[in-house]
Formats: structure tokens, sequence, C-alpha cells
């Protein structure tokens, strides 16, 4: 098309008022930009679909829809409701006016016309993707089609623009937030006799735009928009005993109040600690891709040369259909025609700027790939890949209880593995998720090389599920168990993805570790009973920081103690008999006898007590939940007669909750040893055999006789409030294990071990 015939073109489609409840007009847009496409490159494919009324196209060269468009141009017909004289699109002052004619029927068409130009030609997978649903969230056209399997590398976004050679590289994140307020009823003539929860929801609201003012002009921070206040009373003369408040945020990457849903709980509580948050419609993330990206220097190249001025790079402020797409690791920008007033009564765009679109489009897809010229400074936007996926996953609070959260995150890393040629498996036990990927179809339950992680942590505070860097360590909850060592995972491959056929391992992530005394009850135990028996396992978990081998782990017997006594008054207690006393002394006599505890001997731990449950009552009942470790099965024996000893002494009875036997590791397996070389071969250090003083998924795999290898990066403080890893010895992980893995579970290059099968 000629940039006359793109405008006359613009000027058809504004006047169809496509609307997001106009179903009919929704479709005759889409059959717009649909004929357009059949009648410049009659031999595309073009899938339609239909979801909820809003329907959607995606066009494409080949016969079958690739895996994966290299580059996907997106584009959304629906717009916002306007005044109906706004349906009627006219020229005045070098500007097309009309509803769409920048948000953005006009770069939709263009995109249209510019696919139709290259597709044929272009030596690479280009795809387009027309939408009707964008105004209104998008999950009914760009997520449905995600949702269905649907990928692409690099997604351009045709939103406009209010300044001329802009391209937009970053966007904010989206929050969708209901929150009610509980007050108590009243009458109106007797107001102290009741809460107002109308009032609470108004100053919470106060409160947030007090830390979230509305800037003056278009800016990079965090905003909130007080969507909705209402409450079911409606008379005049009772207070309300219920209010609730919708917020739309629009977030920055940067800001921590929105790294999670227990971050932004947290926000809510320090405002109003009875609020309460009953849903989240929309938690979508920040975008950013870096000006270094080979096609965004493309883009920015082609750009600067039709124009002949230097490229802008600035941040979306509001939301597009761009961050559903960050959900599956593509990189999204957004570029379109510009102008002003999008969803206002004088919504343009300048028509300079369509011959310019044009011309810029036609070149970037004729050679969309440019090496960046200068190395830019190391950012957090061009880190390493184990360090960004790293910050995603300890984004994601995943604490064991929370089984729901689990599945998000496996949700994630099974995307991430499959789309890079992993086969993957989804279990579920108990609520408790299990993802198994393995490098081909039918190796996933038998692989050579098993690399096992766990997903869930400890709980935590909500700043821990922020990543931030320290003096070379990572901080944040699971980046040392073990969050670092599936990121590590993940990267790998993404390295081998072009080679996986040849490698014969398999990545197991489960979700229930730290369930303290059942440690992979509904996770690597259930998978071992189905079967999943590999020949080594490695779990770089925290055990044996520095690189250093796990050879020995105390084995912990748990149990509780149990006390009863007889009820008095409080007053009185010479009347009877408080079980408080008696299983305190027991308790103060056991910490005697294990006085000298360290990595070398047994150990106790009094873990949980309970009793009593009045100031003025003698206790009746107490219990104590007693964790020793065991250095062997003579200790198992020794503190046996000692604890029933103990009992027969204060009259406490027990009851045994769980024996794990103390565990060993053969550091003369061959493929231990083969590890061990090749940690020596990554770091300098020669590992050495170690005692852990830490429970791990290694006993499971103990019981059907499989050699385990645990190992991990210097780190620390797991389970408390400054857990960390070492960014330098994290980095190692990767090229660890491709290392290992090329000499030992690689078809062209394996080693032929004797004696190291099971």
């Amino acid at each position: 098309m000629k940039p006359e015939e793109l405008i006359e073109a613009t000027k058809q489609l504004i006047a169809i008022p496509s609307t997001s409840d106009n179903f009919v007009a929704l479709k005759d847009a889409v059959d717009f930009i649909a004929n357009i496409v059949h009648t410049r490159c009659p031999n595309v494919t073009t899938e339609r679909f239909e979801r909820n009324g809003r329907p959607s196209l995606l066009a494409y060269r080949a016969k079958k829809r690739p895996e994966a468009f290299d580059i996907l141009l997106n584009g959304h017909v629906d717009v916002v409701p306007a005044k109906p004289e706004q349906f009627k699109a006219y020229e005045k002052d070098g500007k097309l006016y009309g509803r769409g004619a920048l948000d953005m029927k006009g770069t939709a068409i263009a995109l249209a016309d510019a696919f139709c130009e290259a597709v044929e030609d272009a030596p690479y997978e280009l795809g387009l993707q027309i939408v009707s649903d964008e105004e209104v969230g998008g999950y009914d056209g760009t997520r449905m089609h995600l949702d269905a399997g649907m990928r692409a590398k690099f997604v351009m976004i045709g939103e406009y623009s209010n300044h001329p050679n802009t391209i937009y590289n970053a966007a904010r994140g989206l929050c969708w937030a209901e929150i009610v307020f509980a007050g108590k009823t009243a009458h109106g003539g007797h107001l102290w006799h009741g809460s107002n929860a109308v009032v609470k929801a108004s100053e919470f609201a106060t409160a947030v735009l007090e830390r979230y003012p509305t800037p003056e002009e278009e800016s990079w921070i965090t905003t909130a928009s007080i969507s909705s206040m209402s409450t079911p009373n409606n008379t005049y003369n009772k207070v309300p005993d219920r209010a609730v408040l919708k917020i739309d945020f629009r977030f920055t990457g940067e800001d921590p109040t929105f790294a999670s849903e227990a971050s932004i709980r947290a926000f809510i509580a320090s405002i109003d600690p009875d609020a309460e948050l009953v849903d989240m419609a929309t938690f979508e993330p920040a975008v950013h891709v870096a000006e270094s990206h080979p096609y965004v220097q493309g883009l920015s190249h082609a750009l600067s040369h039709v124009t002949g001025k230097k490229t802008n790079f600035m941040s979306r402020p509001a939301g597009s259909d761009g961050r559903h797409y960050a959900l599956f690791d593509a990189d999204v920008i957004e570029f379109g025609l510009y102008g002003q007033d999008s969803h206002g009564d004088h919504e343009h765009a300048v028509i300079a700027s369509f011959g310019e679109y044009q011309a810029a489009m036609r070149e970037f897809l004729r050679n969309p790939y440019i090496e960046t010229r200068q190395p830019k400074p190391a950012t957090a936007i061009d880190e390493p890949l184990h360090e960004t996926l790293l910050r995603k996953l300890v984004a994601m609070p995943t604490p064991t209880d929370d089984t729901a959260a689990n599945q998000r995150a496996l949700d994630y890393v099974e995307h991430f593995l499959a789309d890079r040629g992993m086969y993957c498996n989804r279990y579920t036990f108990d609520g408790h998720g299990v993802l198994l990927a393995g490098t081909r179809e039918d190796n996933a339950m038998r692989p050579h090389t098993l690399l096992e992680g766990h997903m869930d942590v400890a709980r935590a505070q909500p700043d821990q599920f922020n990543l931030r860097l320290e003096d070379g360590k990572f901080y944040g909850r699971g980046v040392y168990d073990m969050k670092g060592a599936i990121a590590s995972y993940m990267s790998l491959v993404d390295k081998l993805q072009d080679d996986l056929e040849a490698y014969d391992f398999a990545i197991l992530v489960v979700t229930d570790e730290e369930y303290g005394s059942q440690n992979g009850i509904n996770g690597s135990s259930r998978m071992l009973e189905l079967g999943c028996q590999p020949k080594i396992c490695i779990m770089p978990d925290s055990a044996a920081p520095g690189w250093d081998i796990e050879q020995f782990v105390k084995g912990p017997w748990r149990f509780e103690l149990v006390a009863t006594g007889q009820a008095a008054h409080g007053s009185r207690p010479w009347d009877g008999e408080s079980a408080i006393d008696k299983l305190i002394h027991a308790l103060h006599e056991i910490r005697t006898h294990f006085a000298n505890q360290n990595h070398h001997t047994d150990t106790v731990n009094i873990g949980v007590i309970h009793g009593g449950t009045q100031f003025n009552e003698v206790a009746i009942d107490a219990r104590a939940s007693v964790e020793i470790r065991l250095l062997n099965q003579a200790s198992l024996k020794k503190y046996g007669y000692y604890i029933d000893e103990l009992c027969e002494k204060y009259g406490l009875s027990y009851v045994r909750r769980t024996l794990i036997e103390p565990l060993s590791h053969d550091l003369t397996n061959p493929y231990i040893q083969t590890f061990a070389q090749s940690v020596k071969a990554i770091t300098g250090h020669a590992p050495n055999g170690v005692t852990s003083l830490g429970a791990s998924d290694a006993e499971n795999f103990a019981k059907y006789a499989i050699p385990c290898i645990l190992t991990c990066p210097n780190g620390g403080g797991h389970h408390g409030d400054h857990e960390w890893v070492d960014r330098a010895q994290l980095a190692q992980l990767q090229p660890i294990l491709e290392h290992y893995l090329l000499r030992h579970a690689h078809t062209k290059n394996v080693l032929q071990t004797v004696g190291a099968t099971h």
C-alpha cells in the first residue's frame, strides 16, 4: 500500500464501532484486516479464533504453525467507547482524527501491510496476530493463544507513541486488587455504637494515593487508580459494616511492593492490618527488553535511517498485551504510529507518521537482526540468564503449604523447558505438584542422570521475595535452598537446546521437600515409587557448600514428650500437679545431657512446646516436640534407653513421629568421582567429603540404592532472614553440570564406567 492507501483503509476501519461489547462490529473489524491479508498474500495460512464473542486471527507463511515465531506482529482492532461522531474519521492540520486512529487501528493496518510485503521472502518465521479484546484485558485473544501453545521469541506490539522516533522497550506491570473492609453496623443516630467500613475504605484509598500520587504528566512511576468503592448498605440512617475497594495498580519493575502477592499483602497490612485482599483479578509483571537486543537494534537502525533522527527509548506507563507474552519469556517491545489523546475526544494520529512507520517496518523486516556495535555496561537487564531466571523464581513466594503458588511456579518452569525441547510431565500428590522433564520422550523416568531440585521454600518476610545483590552475594528466599539450582538447570537447558537429543538426563522439580518430618513424601518419594530410577542423582541442596560433597548426614529421630498433671486453681497449686513443671524439668535434663553439641556429636533441638489453657489453672497437660540428630545406629539405641529412663523418672510418655536412618554416600562411586573431577576442572577446587547437618530428599533415593551427589555453591542463612548464595560460585554450577553431563550422559562421549549401575 501507499501511505495514502493506508490512511484511507484506516478511515474505513474507524467507521466500524468495534467497542468491546459490540460483537458484530468486532467481527467486522477483524474481517477487515483478514481481507487485506487474503487479498495481498493469498498463499499464507490464516487461523481464525473466537472466545466470548471476541474474534482474533493468526497469519503465517507455512501450512503448519511454527513452534515459535521469530518475530510476531501484534495489533488490536477493539476500541474504547466514544461519541458517535468519533467513528467518522477526518483529516485536519496534518492529523487523522477518529476513535482508533492512534489506538490502534491505523497501526493494525500498517502491521498487516508490512506483514504481507515481507512474509513470502522472510528468512525467519514471521507471524501476524490481530485481536479484538486488548482494551478489556486481552484474555480472549493474546492470552488464549498463549495458553493454547502459541509462542513467539520477539513480539512487536503496535501500540502508539505520543512522541516521534520512539520505541517502548519497557512497560509497567498490572495489578487489579479488590480489598474488603469490615466495620460494625449501627443506627445513623448512634454512630458511636458502630464502625463505618466506608470511612475505613476511604482512609485506605487516601493513604494509597499519598504513597502513589497521580503524576501531572507521563512518568515512569507506579500509579494507583481507585476504580471502585462500594457498600451493600443502601439506607441513609445505617452505619455500613462492609465496603469494597477496587484499585488498578500500574507498577514499575523496580517497585518492591509488587514483587509478589505476599509483598502486596504486606503493603496493604502496613496501611490497615484489618483490610482483606480478597481477589487479585490480574497480577502481571512489568516487562523490559535491553536496547542492545539485536532485533531492537535492527528496528532502531531502520527508524533512524528513515527519519534521520536518533531513536528515543521510553518506558510505557500503561499496560498492553505485551504483559501476557512476558509470562512466557518472549521479548516484547511496542512500536506504532504517533499522535495524541488516545481514549479521548480528540484522538488523532499524525499523518506523516504513516509513511515513516511503513518505511521503517519495511526496512526492519528485511534486515531485523543487528548485533550491538558497542558492548553495554552490565546492568540488571543484561545479567546472565541464570540470574534473570533466579530473579523471577525468587519473586514467586512458594512456601510448602501454598500448593497453588508452587503449581504456578512449576507452570513457569514447564513452559520454559518445553519451549526448548524438553519432554515435560506433571504429577500431583495430595495437592503438591511435581515436574519431570526428560531430554527425550522415552527417558524421563529412567535417565542416566537426574537433576533434582525443590521449588518450595521456608516461609519468609515479604521483602525476602525480592532478589538483591550485595558484596558479591545474592540475598532472597530460595537463592541457596534451592531456586539457584533450578535456575541453573533452566539455563543449562537453554544452552544445550540444539543438542538435547544427544543427552540422557532429566530434571525433577518437587514442591514438598521442606515438609520437615516428611521430606519428599509427596514428591521424590512418590516418583521413585512410580518407577523413576536414574543411575545417579545430582542434588545441589544446601548440604555441602563451597563445592565439597556430602559424605555423611545425621539421621533425625523426632518424637513428642507428653506430660499429664492434675488440675487445680492457680491460687492453690499445691492441690494439683503441673504437667508443665514435669515437662520443663525433663527438658532441662535433656539439654544438660547434650551440653557439648557440635558438628561431630549427636545433637538435640526442642522445636515446639505447648501446655495449659488459663492463667489461673494448674496445667493438666503439656507436650514438647524433640529432634535428636543421630550419628549412627548405636546412638539410636543409646538414646532410646535414655528417653525411656527419663520418661519413667518424670512420669512422661513419648510418641515416636519420625526416624530417618543416618545416611552415607560412597565417594568412590565412579559417577561421584567424575563429578568431583568436573568440579575441579571448573573451579580449581578438589572437593572434600563433609558431614551434613540437614536432611534432604537424598534419603528417599537411598532406599532404592540410587547414589546421590549433594553439593552446592557457598551460601548460608537458609530458612532465616538473610539467606544468601555466593554469586560467583552460583555461576559455576551450570558449567560444572555441563562438563559432567558431556562426559557421562552424552551419547557421543560416554565414559564406560564399571560398577556404577544399581
